[in-house]
């Protein structure tokens, strides 16, 4: 997804990172909804999946070179959208995991 993109911007890995937590938030949903996964199938649904799916050390690494090239609003923005965007699609895929349930 990164090569057509032209901006430092790193847009890949924010939509993989969200996809990653809606993920994450569905499969909370589900669990918490109906027992349709043991305790271990969640723990690997969410620890395993998600976990492996998502990317967080290369967040971290791409927001630490944005500001080394001083790209500081670039940093600013994707760390911002980063944390607002998961939050809410965690939020979201737990609502829709929730309402798919019942």
């Amino acid at each position: 997804m990164q090569s057509y993109v032209t901006t430092n911007f790193p847009f890949s890995t924010l939509v993989v990172n969200v996809l990653a937590c809606f993920s994450l938030g569905l499969i909370i949903g589900i669990a918490g909804s109906r027992q349709i996964f043991s305790e271990n199938g969640v723990l690997f649904w969410t620890i395993g999946f998600c976990g492996g799916f998502s990317t967080f050390s290369t967040f971290s690494s791409e927001s630490l070179v944005l500001c080394q090239n001083g790209h500081y609003l670039y940093a600013s923005l994707y760390i911002l959208a980063s944390v607002l965007l998961c939050l809410a699609a965690t939020l979201g895929g737990v609502a829709l995991g929730g309402l798919a349930q019942q």
